[in-house]
């Protein structure tokens, strides 16, 4: 099928869960042989033997065609002629933090192409199914969202849970690094409450090793933190490392602790899920990452910070794995095939 994807920014240097998710999809889908272009603002770079700009840019199957230069707006006026060029069977666009749902429709009425919306519950102004759109899908990634899009005046007959995904292949082809009991993966900012889980390891009887996976701009004071409650030899900061490493990580441990306050779906936990770890996750007001973790014998939603201790007591008194076939709802051809169900639903209602 040929897809035409939709992202205000750049999906190679994201800003926004909606972006990372989007660009997911379409390397997905591109792995599987389908015919995939991505319309967003231009990244990539070009050199002197080029007149002008190349259009597009090739890699990893999937074709990036650029939507225009500088503010979103000018971007938006460009998408038309674009999503005539590409000439797809249905457009799959991301409502984030910029996006302009009259600027797309106009684009789609164009074109008349049927389009398929995707919001991950990042704020966004203006409405999510605007009436422009009256009968295209919007998906989102969680019952906690699905719920946040009900309340923001979507009809549930629009609303489709398509969550994340994982390559089993590449789990299983990964072969595991050991040297921590307990790993996490955030961006280090605000939204990152790594600092509960330092106090649950100074806490806790007994030397228990972690690893944090990530960086931003709070990983040097909680590096200092670490220093200071003693766990220098039992916590590493490896940084921002590639989706490998981080599954290689994973397999190689017992425990993974959600620490996003923030999280529409919880993709990195359920990779540690995958990869055979114990989850542990607190029930927050803008997370759904507890969805993963509820009614599973290696889960452990929790509702305050001061439960960690008893959770990482129960979860590393679990023998290890490094591989877990509960989530079979989650391998990437499943959830790719409802995601072509989803166009093939939009391209028949026209």
């Amino acid at each position: 099928m040929r897809v035409a994807f939709v992202s205000v920014e750049s999906p190679r240097e994201p800003r926004s869960e909606g972006a990372r998710r989007l660009d997911r999809f379409a390397r997905g889908l591109a792995a599987r042989d389908h015919d995939v272009t991505v319309c967003c603002p231009r990244f990539w770079k070009w050199g002197p033997e080029h007149e002008e700009p190349p259009r597009t840019y090739d890699i990893e199957g999937v074709t990036y065609r650029s939507a225009g230069e500088g503010s979103v707006e000018r971007a938006l006026t460009s998408l038309p002629s674009a999503i005539r060029r590409v000439d797809p069977a249905v457009v799959h666009a991301s409502i984030a933090p910029g996006w302009h749902p009259f600027g797309l429709a106009l684009a789609a009425s164009i074109s008349r192409t049927p389009v398929v919306l995707d919001w991950s519950g990042e704020p966004v102004e203006g409405p999510l199914a605007p009436r422009t759109l009256p009968s295209t899908p919007v998906l989102v990634p969680s019952r906690t969202v699905h719920t946040r899009a009900r309340e923001r005046g979507v009809d549930g007959d629009r609303l489709r849970i398509l969550p994340g995904f994982v390559e089993p292949d590449r789990v299983d082809g990964t072969d595991p690094v050991t040297g921590s009991d307990v790993v996490t993966a955030a961006r280090l900012d605000g939204n990152a409450d790594v600092e509960s889980l330092l106090l649950a390891l100074r806490e806790r009887d007994g030397a228990c090793s972690a690893a944090v996976i990530g960086d931003g701009p709070e990983r040097a004071r909680l590096e200092r933190q670490a220093a200071d409650l003693g766990l220098s030899d039992r916590v590493s900061f490896l940084g921002d490392v590639p989706t490998t490493e981080r599954i290689a990580r994973y397999r190689g441990a017992r425990v993974f602790v959600e620490c996003e306050a923030t999280s529409p779906f919880g993709q990195e936990l359920l990779r540690a899920l995958v990869c055979g770890c114990a989850g542990i996750a607190e029930y927050r007001v803008d997370s759904a990452a507890h969805e993963l973790v509820e009614r599973r014998e290696r889960g452990f939603p929790i509702t305050d910070p001061s439960d960690l201790v008893g959770a990482l007591d129960e979860a590393l008194a679990i023998s290890h794995a490094t591989r877990s076939d509960r989530f079979e709802a989650y391998e990437a051809d499943r959830v790719l095939g409802q995601l072509l169900v989803t166009y093939r639903e939009a391209i028949e209602r026209g």
